[in-house]
């Protein structure tokens, strides 16, 4: 529920469902990119939309958990069997990616945030020279 109110609460639920879908479907994208250089760069990507959403390293575990369980109901209501063994593996790719995103996130953060910082000031300043001039 708090993962939920702190980065999805604008969204339906019919969204967020497409939106889990997609993201186990990059998911999975990702682990089969075979060059170390390619995947960062995505995943470098990834973390400057995810520092605009808000994610911080907390969120991790709980979207995983929530992802897995969402993905054993889909799969069990199909009539489909889901062993220990499938958890583990769905465990292991969601906690590789989460991790590259969340040390690029923390990389990139105070970056982005000096950005922001940078940007307000020279929207106020240029604001107040217009000012000035009229």
């Amino acid at each position: 529920p708090q993962l939920k109110k702190d980065l999805f609460s604008s969204k339906p639920a019919q969204v967020l469902a497409i939106k889990l879908g997609l993201i186990l479907s990059e998911l999975i994208r990702l682990l089969e990119i075979q060059s170390p250089r390619v995947l960062g760069g995505i995943v470098a990507e990834m973390a400057l939309r995810h520092i605009e959403y808000g994610l911080m390293s907390e969120h991790v575990a709980p979207f995983r958990d929530v992802m897995i369980a969402s993905l054993k109901k889909s799969v069990t209501e199909r009539g489909h069997k889901w062993k220990p063994r499938t958890t583990k593996a769905w465990k292991w790719a969601i906690t590789e990616i989460s991790t590259l995103l969340m040390e690029a996130v923390n990389q990139g953060r105070p970056k982005v945030e000096t950005l922001n910082k940078s940007w307000q000031f020279l929207c106020e300043k240029m604001y107040e020279e217009k000012v000035a001039r009229q």
